[in-house]
């Protein structure tokens, strides 16, 4: 195995994840093959491997700051590679590590437009540079100098003509198109008339209308990226909106493409503006607050918000500084509704009338035994699944398991493995049409290179009462192989209506979220590495009876304790050992005395894997303890 490492003279590092390194057995060469064929066999061999790696991003921890533009380079003939120079001297060769296929009409129809040509992206500092493609056989050093303005005359015939293409790095440019229409007239009625549409028109005497729209893109100060378009009549209820690939072309006969970013406002006006890592924006976004465990919130929202993110990082990669301020008001109401998976595919939500482009899914699974999300996953619109948002009827693309596997052998239930749960947060619209405003603020700052401090708040207006989280966090981070993560929450009111389905949406059981009452959630958890070999976790929740979020309506009136390690003995055998303790608190809720089963219980788990290369053995030892256990929780 093998991982890259770049340091720069600041002590600053990036790592790429750690690879396989690919082993081939030596093979006897055929005779006739000459030393010549045989290194440009290995010279392929090793293209094939750099162009693998070479098509994704595979930094594990990127602490070293980049500053510049992206180049972009789509070959149309077959390039082998680009030289790029600076004041005349060469800066590097890029070697180009695919070849090119013609596309044919069959291509465009089936869908299949890759050319195969590799497409480069070069990040550059601000200046001047000269790019020099090679296209010959021989290799750049065989072409001499290559001019700007070479002699087509001059060239054989079937001669490929390559010349420098001259790029400034740090240019500011603007784009803008607007328009404006205005009519003006003067209107004479008789009789009784029942306009369909409003409009001035239909009223005596004189009237005007009109219509403003602009359009604006570019980069200012080579730093600040603006993009803002302006659409006096539009008004419209959609927070995203997708584009259905069947209502356009697939190819325009050139590079367009069809583009909505700038449309992705409820109002007249689109604002963003980007620089660095950071970025200012009034029109729809999405809120997604999860870094924390209790204080955590995600919305689809209309309105202003502003991210800030230093460029200074700590030794692990994580900006030193993160600020997130947002701001909404609308008349949308929100919804959080909970599937239990049945195995197919069609789900109904609670609400109809979903406002399009607001649903947030994403699949957990979770502990049989505690409650506790083990994993989770976001789904993609169009690819994971399909929504009728005036039905509120949601089809996944595959059906959803109802259980998980589980690394266990023993269980308590007939059928072994942890519960799977569709989660969906949407907005809707609401029949009371009141002002619904929402506005918090999250911030992050290292101390130092160990040590980091949080904070959350939240507030929303709702019809009858306001609902406020506030949150506190510290994350202590020693080494790369340890975090000890330590958090304090409060809610007052309830957030959203939350509803639980066991049957795909055609019932749905209230989850107790809280009411007026103020509470509060705290805990601390921590994981570490020994040796590569040793793995420890541990950590410790109180969820108060009436905290109020939606990420913890599983664990809610409910204290938790734990500790799991586990031992590499070897490296074919594995030993696991796992203690879980949980306690209801005031009785606890509908949802948890189902899940608990009891006033207490306490799980024991004791397991060793031997992998035997085709045929892995487990034995394992289980022990669950049930204490003042009675027949309302059952």
């Amino acid at each position: 195995a093998f991982r890259v490492t770049v340091r720069d003279a600041g002590g600053r590092e990036d790592v790429t994840r750690t690879f396989d390194l690919p082993v081939r057995f030596l093979e006897e060469k055929p005779e006739d093959l000459s030393a010549e064929d045989e290194e440009k066999a290995l010279e392929e061999r090793r293209r094939i491997w750099l162009a693998s790696l070479s098509r994704e991003n595979t930094l594990e921890r990127q602490s070293i700051s980049v500053e510049g533009e992206t180049l972009r380079v789509t070959p149309q003939l077959p390039l082998n590679a680009l030289r790029l120079l600076r004041g005349g001297q060469t800066l590097v060769d890029v070697p180009v590590l695919a070849e090119q296929k013609e596309i044919t009409a069959d291509d465009v129809r089936q869908g299949e437009t890759d050319s195969g040509s590799e497409v480069l992206d070069l990040i550059l500092p601000r200046g001047d540079y000269a790019v020099v493609p090679d296209v010959s056989s021989e290799g750049l050093s065989a072409q001499g100098a290559v001019t700007s303005a070479p002699q087509i005359s001059s060239l054989p015939e079937g001669a490929v003509l390559a010349a420098t293409e001259h790029v400034k790095v740090g240019d500011d440019y603007l784009f803008f198109v607007g328009l404006t229409d205005i009519t003006a007239g003067y209107a004479m009625n008789s009789g009784h008339i029942e306009p369909l549409e409003r409009g001035d028109a239909f009223r005596d005497g004189f009237y005007v209308e009109n219509k403003t729209a602009f359009h604006v893109k570019g980069k200012i100060r080579g730093k600040y990226l603006i993009e803002a378009s302006y659409d006096s009549e539009r008004d419209k209820e959609k927070l995203f909106e997708g584009l259905d690939p069947d209502d356009y072309y697939p190819v325009y006969g050139d590079s367009s493409s069809v583009d909505a970013g700038s449309d992705n406002t409820q109002g007249p006006l689109y604002l963003l503006i980007e620089w660095d890592r950071s970025s200012l924006r009034w029109g729809n976004y999405s809120v997604a607050m999860t870094e924390t465990e209790f204080a955590q919130f995600t919305r689809t929202l209309y309105g202003a918000a502003g991210s800030y993110e230093s460029m200074a990082t700590t030794l692990y990669g994580e900006p030193r500084s993160k600020v997130f301020v947002f701001s909404s008001t609308t008349k949308q109401r929100a919804g959080h509704n909970e599937f239990l998976a049945t195995g197919g595919s069609l789900y109904y939500l609670k609400n109809k009338d979903v406002i399009e482009g607001s649903e947030a899914l994403k699949v957990e699974v979770r502990d049989n035994i505690t409650g506790l999300v083990v994993s989770s996953r976001t789904l993609e619109p169009s690819i994971d699944y399909e929504i009728d948002k005036d039905q509120g009827r949601i089809l996944l693309t595959q059906p959803l398991a109802a259980l998980a596997d589980t690394s266990t052998l023993i269980s308590n239930s007939v059928l072994n493995g942890n519960p799977v749960y569709l989660i969906v947060d949407y907005q809707y619209k609401g029949i009371d049409k009141y002002d619904q405003s929402t506005r918090g603020l999250r911030v992050s700052q290292a101390v130092n290179d160990y040590l980091r401090v949080g904070t959350t708040y939240v507030e929303e207006t709702l019809l009858d009462t306001d609902y406020v989280l506030k949150g506190t966090d510290v994350t202590l981070r020693p080494d790369k192989d340890t975090t000890i993560v330590a958090e304090y929450a409060e809610t007052s009111s309830e957030s959203v209506g939350s509803y639980l389905s066991t049957d795909g949406g055609l019932n749905f059981t209230q989850i107790q979220t809280g009411d007026a009452t103020t509470d509060r959630a705290y805990g601390i958890k921590g994981d570490t590495k020994i040796l590569d070999r040793v793995g420890l976790k541990a950590y410790y929740k109180w969820i108060g009876h009436d905290f109020s979020t939606a990420s913890t309506v599983s664990q809610q009136s409910k204290e938790l304790a734990g500790f799991e390690t586990t031992m590499d003995v070897t490296s074919a055998t594995r030993l696991t050992a796992r203690y879980d303790i949980q306690r209801l608190i005031q009785s606890g809720t509908d949802q948890v005395r189902m899940q608990v089963g009891a006033q207490e219980t306490r799980s024991t788990l004791l397991q060793v894997v031997h992998d035997l290369k085709r045929l892995k053995v487990s034995a394992e030892l289980k022990r669950n303890e049930v204490i003042q256990k009675d027949a309302a929780f059952t």
